[in-house]
């Protein structure tokens, strides 16, 4: 299943929880020097336009969660019970 259509199952507190997730195993991260100049700025403009919760927004997430801490994020978003987006990412 592709990341936007499980995404789009997804109610925008379910959302809301996995972004809020995701953003602390971002910001968490030892890795994170491994987020290119582009995404921190894409980073910076959703968070600043607080579209985090949105379809492109929990998809960037996902994806730079996948790329510096793609166990951590897996097994965050198993706790919370988002299977199948941790299934996307790896986990």
């Amino acid at each position: 299943m592709v990341i936007k259509d499980v995404i789009r199952e997804m109610t925008k507190s379910s959302r809301r929880k996995a972004a809020l997730a995701l953003i602390d195993v971002i910001l968490s991260s030892k890795k994170s020097h491994e987020i290119d100049s582009e995404e921190a700025k894409t980073f910076l403009r959703l968070w600043q336009e607080d579209k985090f919760t949105t379809i492109n927004g929990l998809e960037f997430l996902l994806n730079i969660a996948k790329k510096i801490e793609p166990e951590k994020a897996a097994s965050k978003l198993n706790e919370l019970e988002f299977s199948k987006l941790a299934e996307l990412i790896g986990g």
